[in-house]
C-alpha cells in the first residue's frame, strides 16, 4: 500500500461516515479514490488537475474540510522529491484531525512511496 491508496481507503470513509455528500465532494471523493489508477497509468498530474477544479475554496462544511485535507495530503509530494518522514508524520496528524470529524481512520499505513 502507498499513498494513493491511502488517499482512496479515506476518500471512501469520508464517503462512508460523513455521507450523503453534496454532489461536488462525493465527486472529489471519487476521483481521490482513482489515484490508484491514475499512478498505474503514469499520469498522476492529470489526477492533481481534475481534482482541484472539486476543492471547495474555501471549505464550507465537515466533507468539505475533510476531502481538502485529504487532498492536500495526497498532492504534497507531487512536484518534487518523496518525503517519507514528512509524508508519515503528516498521515498520523491526518488521521486525527478525520477521526474528530467523525471519520473512522485506522493510523499507522504504510505511506513511503506512492
Amino acid at each position: 500500500m502507498g499513498v494513493c491508496d491511502v488517499v482512496a481507503d479515506l476518500a471512501k470513509a469520508i464517503e462512508r461516515d460523513l455521507g450523503p455528500l453534496q454532489p461536488r465532494h462525493a465527486l472529489l471523493a471519487k476521483l481521490l479514490a482513482m489515484g490508484p489508477s491514475y499512478l498505474a497509468a503514469g499520469d498522476l498530474g492529470s489526477w492533481d488537475e481534475a481534482c482541484v477544479r472539486w476543492v471547495d475554496d474555501p471549505p464550507t462544511e465537515k466533507a468539505g474540510f475533510a476531502l481538502e485535507d485529504v487532498f492536500e495530503f495526497a498532492r504534497h509530494n507531487m512536484y518534487g522529491a518523496f518525503d517519507v518522514r514528512w509524508t508519515r508524520d503528516e498521515y498520523e496528524d491526518l488521521c486525527r484531525r478525520l477521526k474528530s470529524r467523525g471519520v473512522a481512520v485506522v493510523p499507522g499505513a504504510d505511506v513511503s512511496d506512492w
